[in-house]
């Protein structure tokens, strides 16, 4: 079990049921940002879309 699914698995379990957890890269997200009142969004910081990336960059977490 990848650790973001333990993370909100324990949210789940007590009721938490809007959240954004990320670990490590992995991205796991449920409900809406409150804060902003949206929905969550996900952004790659530096996408390239020539098949050449190897990694991915630095992944910025969005709250719009």
């Amino acid at each position: 079990m990848i650790s973001v699914d333990v993370i909100s698995d324990f949210l789940d379990i007590n009721n938490i049921s809007n959240y954004l957890v990320e670990v490590g890269g992995e991205i796991k997200v449920k409900g809406n940002n409150l804060k902003k009142d949206t929905q969550w969004r996900v952004v790659l910081d530096k996408p390239r879309f020539d098949g050449l990336q190897q990694e991915l960059y630095k992944l910025s977490l969005i709250h719009i």
